[in-house]
């Protein structure tokens, strides 16, 4: 179980690298798992520092949104800039 969770928890780090601000809503949908595992990948990635969560609107009908963090951010440009040169 852990490999599959840390497995998702690289679909969603590379969604987020991709997207910027995705609602968790959004995260479940686009990975195509099952809601548990993602929100146990989105633990780890909390957990390792990786994600940071935001909540918008009111508090009644508020919207969590998670990101990469800048550091993750610059770690996934990098890669991006990586592997794009080497094609």
């Amino acid at each position: 179980m852990n490999q599959r969770i840390g497995q998702i928890a690289g679909k969603v780090w590379r969604l987020l690298g991709e997207k910027g601000a995705v609602s968790i809503s959004q995260v479940e949908t686009a990975v195509d798992e099952n809601p548990e595992v993602t929100s146990m990948a989105l633990g780890w990635l909390a957990r390792e520092n990786k994600v940071t969560f935001h909540e918008t609107g009111s508090p009644r009908h508020a919207t969590l949104t998670v990101t990469l963090t800048a550091e993750e951010r610059r770690v996934f440009e990098s890669i991006r800039e990586t592997t794009s040169v080497a094609r």
